[in-house]
């Protein structure tokens, strides 16, 4: 059985455990350079009770398989995502963006926004499957930007346990030739967050 649920203080374990079973590539593609160590300082700080961030997690009987945020500023929300390799093309993505975005109409937030790299065709085509739209950054080719104006949604119960119904998958429209595709995999859905880069890298050992 797979739940999503809004995450708790407990969940610290797993949500170390799905940063760790992550690949150098799904690292790559959340913040934007490699990383290889993840303590507990690192995730403390998303799994307390914030009235600025919304969090929610999938997992199964045995250990977590995804973590999903928001994080909340002048009404509006950034989105990131992780999914742990091995839960990867289960639906767990699209269930947990459609958790957040609940949270986030209920709450009244109209704009949400997220950051991610071009090479990530995964969150380009999960991201369009709800409708946002891409822009470019200026001056940098490599990062897309998205957003999403929010119309009224059916919500959820996060603490309800409902197995996921695994989606179809979404094909996004042909892409201009990849960069350093001989390492990165255009096949993962994960999205990078500016703020979570940020606290992240200040926080991380070299």
């Amino acid at each position: 059985m797979i739940n999503v649920r809004a995450i708790r203080a407990t969940d610290e374990a797993a949500y170390l455990d799905i940063l760790r079973r992550t690949t150098d590539d799904d690292r790559y593609y959340r913040f934007f350079r490699a990383v290889d160590h993840f303590d507990h300082a690192d995730v403390a700080r998303f799994v307390e009770p914030v009235p600025s961030i919304i969090g929610i997690i999938a997992i199964d009987d045995t250990h977590g398989l995804g973590v999903a945020h928001a994080f909340i500023s002048d009404g509006a929300a950034e989105i990131a995502l992780v999914v742990a390799a091995d839960a990867q093309r289960r639906g767990i993505g699209r269930r947990l963006v459609g958790g957040i975005l609940d949270q986030l109409a209920a709450r009244g937030i109209a704009t949400v926004t997220a950051v991610s790299l071009w090479e990530n065709l995964g969150f380009a085509a999960l991201a369009r499957s709800f409708g946002m739209t891409a822009t470019h950054a200026p001056g940098d080719g490599s990062v897309v930007h998205w957003r999403l104006v929010l119309t009224t949604r059916t919500s959820i119960d996060l603490e309800a346990h409902d197995p996921i119904t695994p989606k179809p998958s979404v094909s996004s429209p042909p892409q201009r030739p990849l960069r350093r595709a001989s390492r990165l995999e255009p096949t993962r859905s994960y999205v990078f967050s500016w703020r979570l880069l940020r606290s992240t890298i200040s926080s991380m050992r070299p």
